[in-house]
C-alpha cells in the first residue's frame, strides 16, 4: 500500500547553486526518515533536484510592492492545482499538505478543497510572522487593512499553526497588539488595527530547532594549543533589521571593557564575532 503524501509547498528551499534554506531541506529529511509519509515538495520557480529530493516547480503571480490583488490570489490557485496535476498527485492521497511560511496558506488550501481530510500546516519562524510585513505600500492603510483581514482569515483556517517557539507563538497571537517589539517597523505596521480583535486558531504545536551534532566533527586541535586568549561568537542570520546584529556589535563591546577570563582562568584578551548572511 502507498503511503500517504506530506506535501510540502515553500519558498525556502537550497537549490544546487544556493544553500540558503537548508532548515527546510533538513525539515524534509527528517520527515522521510521518519518513515510514514511520501513526502513531495513544491516551489515557486522551475523543477530541480538536490541531493535525491525532488522540487516540483509552480507560477505565482503577484502585483508590484505586495499590492493586495483578488485576482492574483485565485490565479494562484488554479495554476497550483495544474502543477500538482502535472506532477501526477491526487489532493486524495494527501495527509498533510504544509504551506511551510503562512502566505502559502493561499495555494495550499487547493488541497484542503479537494479533500477536507487533510490536515493543512503553516509554520511561523520569526516574531513578525502574521503576513503583513512585505511590500512597499505595507503602511499604507487601506493596503494593510485588506491584507490583515485576509491573513486573518487565512490563519483561522489552518488545522494546525507550527511555531518555532513559545515567543514566536506568544507574538503572533497578540498581533495586532505589538507593544513588546522595539521592531518599530512591525510597530508601525500595525497602527490602526488595534481595534481588530487578533486571530483565533484550531491548535498549535511549539517545534524548537533541533542541531544534529552527528555531522559535525570534533577538532583535532588539542586543546593547550588552542588561543584562549580570543573568545569568538559566531552568528548566523540574514542581515534585516528584525535580526539586530548591532546589539550584539554593541554587547561584545560591552564584553571587552570587563575583563573576561577563560574557564581556565586564563585573561581573554580579545572577543570576535564572525557574523555568515547576506
Amino acid at each position: 500500500m502507498a503511503k500517504p503524501i506530506y506535501l510540502l509547498v515553500t519558498w525556502i528551499f537550497p537549490t544546487p547553486t544556493n544553500w540558503r534554506g537548508a532548515f527546510a531541506y533538513d525539515f524534509v529529511k527528517a520527515l522521510e526518515k521518519d518513515g510514514r509519509y511520501r513526502v513531495v515538495v513544491f516551489k515557486g520557480g522551475d523543477d530541480y533536484e538536490i541531493d535525491g529530493v525532488q522540487v516540483h516547480g509552480y507560477k505565482s503571480y503577484g502585483l508590484p510592492s505586495g499590492i493586495p490583488c483578488p485576482i492574483c490570489w485565485k490565479l494562484n490557485q488554479w495554476l497550483f492545482a495544474r502543477a500538482l496535476k502535472r506532477a501526477g498527485i491526487d489532493p486524495k492521497d494527501v495527509a498533510v499538505v504544509d504551506g511551510f511560511t503562512n502566505d502559502l496558506v493561499n495555494v495550499a488550501q487547493v488541497v484542503k478543497r479537494a479533500n477536507p481530510k487533510a490536515k493543512l500546516l503553516t509554520h511561523h519562524h520569526d516574531l513578525a510572522s502574521f503576513g503583513v510585513s512585505s511590500g512597499r505600500f505595507r503602511h499604507f492603510y487601506p493596503f494593510k487593512l485588506i491584507k490583515f483581514f485576509r491573513m486573518r482569515k487565512l490563519q483561522e483556517m489552518v488545522d494546525l499553526h507550527v511555531f518555532i517557539s513559545e515567543q514566536s507563538r506568544w507574538s503572533f497571537l497578540s498581533f495586532p497588539d505589538t507593544s513588546w517589539t522595539v521592531y518599530e517597523d512591525y510597530r508601525r505596521i500595525s497602527r490602526g488595527l488595534h481595534r481588530f480583535r487578533s486571530a483565533r486558531i484550531k491548535d498549535y504545536y511549539v517545534l524548537h530547532n533541533g542541531v544534529d551534532t552527528g555531522i559535525f566533527n570534533k577538532s583535532k586541535v588539542k586543546v593547550e594549543q588552542r588561543n584562549n586568549s580570543t573568545f569568538v561568537i559566531g552568528c548566523v542570520a540574514n542581515f534585516v533589521k528584525l535580526k539586530d546584529q548591532e546589539t550584539l556589535i554593541r554587547a561584545v563591546g560591552l564584553l571587552g571593557k570587563k575583563g573576561l577570563t577563560s574557564k581556565d582562568g586564563e585573561p581573554i584578551e580579545k572577543v570576535k564575532v564572525v557574523f555568515i548572511g547576506s
